[in-house]
């Protein structure tokens, strides 16, 4: 269907329910802590969190997003659906986006074997950080210890704060 359907593929498998990749559900990697030398307030204090939260998602082009900045943005599967050739876009704008002091918490997945085909396309941590470039601090970077079944083994949390 992604095929098929092109730049409208993606689009057209949601409105469909043709998503055999949604858990339809949270994913069981966001509750890994910090290492033991840091703790929560790691990534929450640059958040601002106090006993209320404020949380405002947005559904919008990722790389037409300009004159905005967020204190948490959250990647799972977006970047593996880049075309190679194409996730240096990403890198920029997520330094773009993120504000000073804010966080990118990446769930690297699937981390298979060499994919010359996608989506999704053949991703390693590092991809990650080729694009990035300079300017964040690793707070997190492991397998998780909490996932999905079919994930075990397939996946990485990365937690980084812009400089």
């Amino acid at each position: 269907m992604i095929e098929e359907h092109r730049e409208r593929g993606w689009d057209v498998a949601w409105r469909s329910d043709t998503t055999p990749w949604d858990a339809g559900s949270y994913q069981p990697a966001l509750k890994e802590r910090p290492p033991k030398s840091r703790d929560y307030n790691e990534v929450c204090k640059p958040l601002g969190y106090r006993a209320n939260i404020h949380v405002r998602f947005e559904v919008a082009d990722f790389f037409a997003l300009t004159g905005v900045k967020f204190d948490l943005v959250y990647d799972y599967t977006f970047f593996v659906a880049i075309p190679p050739a194409r996730r240096g876009y990403w890198g920029r704008q997520m330094a773009e986006i993120v504000k000073s002091g804010g966080i990118l918490i990446t769930l690297i997945f699937p981390i298979d074997d060499d994919a010359q085909t996608g989506p999704p396309y053949y991703v390693r941590p590092q991809h990650y950080n080729e694009v990035l470039g300079e300017g964040w601090e690793a707070l997190l970077d492991k397998e998780p210890e909490h996932t999905l079944e079919s994930h075990k083994g397939r996946g990485r949390i990365v937690v980084r704060r812009r400089l």
